[in-house]
């Protein structure tokens, strides 16, 4: 059974404004209209999804939520149609200039096969996938709320992209991207900041990330801070450092440099509350006996992990969404070594917060 989650405040602001100024267009200095995402977790695959609906007549689609996508794709290859769908062309001024080649089909002419078509780049994180699709105007329902011109990328190569899907809640059907470059402005409780180099698996020179950074200063643990040098937390030059949002990453992965003092940390703390510790439980290396930890309404009573962001503003982490049950008796902390290498990516974040840090259960 899918259980229905609220995501923290601050991403839950995101998800709703973002909707609004993703792929549809507004008048000059008009504000865009917001629109708020039913908001699931699969249980099978810990990924956060959303209902919406596609085309004329509607066909309804779940799709995975990734936070730092950059667009709406889905796969229309299976007993898809719409009257109101609309291939963009490739000379239309709606056909980004850094896109793929032109495409061309030679039918039987449906959508996501038709002629001088705009090409466009998917991307599945899950399975670490790029793949062409055709980029085209359809109207999608969020909601009960129809919205006409919403661009999104419908790819019908799943025959040949066998792992097109991987990762995804077995009911999806591809993934919506919530990025928009003036957000911040809408999210009062945790200010975002920019990366100003784009830090996507398409990398785009001379253009900002569209994935959400936070400006954090330092971490603590029950009061006591962690000994990183600051500038490791920050964005440096060349777009690597800084702490990332994700809604795909399962749990938070904190690059080698900080893991291992934040680890050896939490574990001294751990010890002060007399946990007890057992054998880790890959990929988790601090793990406990859950029967020696006492639970409060904030979950496990472990010590407190607090984000330091600019101006003191403290994002404070409790054992609900710190630690994780990795099987029986045994409750780890669900942060992870994410190692020194980028995947997908020339860029790496020095912290990335993972959706089991971002669930309010």
């Amino acid at each position: 059974m899918n259980s229905s989650y609220t995501i923290q405040c601050f991403v839950f602001s995101i998800a709703v404004f973002s909707v609004s100024c993703l792929s549809v267009s507004h008048a000059p200095n008009s504000k865009p209209h917001p629109y708020i995402l039913p908001i699931k977790k699969d249980p099978a695959t810990n990924v956060f999804y959303t209902s919406i609906g596609i085309g004329s007549p509607r066909h309804n689609f779940d799709v995975a939520i990734d936070l730092t996508g950059e667009s709406l794709w889905y796969d229309c290859a299976s007993n898809y149609n719409s009257l109101s769908y609309s291939p963009v062309s490739c000379d239309s001024h709606s056909c980004p200039k850094n896109t793929n080649p032109c495409i061309e089909c030679h039918g039987p002419f449906k959508p996501g096969c038709t002629n001088n078509t705009c090409g466009i780049s998917n991307y599945n994180p899950l399975a670490q996938v790029i793949f062409p699709g055709d980029l085209a105007k359809d109207v999608i329902f969020i909601s009960q709320i129809q919205v006409a011109g919403f661009l999104s990328g419908c790819t019908n190569l799943h025959t040949y992209y066998n792992n097109l899907l991987e990762g995804l809640p077995k009911s999806s059907k591809g993934m919506i991207g919530l990025p928009c470059k003036d957000v911040s402005k809408y999210v009062q409780t945790t200010p975002l900041v920019v990366n100003p180099v784009d830090t996507g698996p398409m990398f785009e020179e001379g253009v900002p990330s569209t994935e959400y950074f936070i400006d954090v200063k330092s971490v603590k643990i029950d009061g006591h801070v962690v000994n990183l040098k600051p500038s490791l937390l920050s964005i440096d030059r060349k777009g690597n450092g800084g702490t990332k949002i994700s809604s795909i990453t399962r749990f938070a992965e904190l690059q080698s440099f900080v893991y291992k003092p934040f680890v050896r940390d939490f574990l001294k703390k751990a010890a002060d509350r007399r946990l007890k510790r057992v054998a880790s439980a890959l990929p988790f290396e601090a793990c406990f006996d859950s029967r020696s930890i006492g639970n409060s309404i904030t979950g496990f009573a472990v010590p407190t992990i607090d984000l330091v962001l600019q101006g003191g503003v403290q994002w404070t982490i409790h054992g609900a969404n710190s630690m994780v049950m990795a099987k029986k008796n045994v409750a780890c902390l669900a942060f992870v070594d994410g190692g020194t290498i980028a995947t997908m990516s020339f860029f790496k974040a020095s912290i990335v917060i993972g959706a089991h840090q971002l669930e309010e259960l």
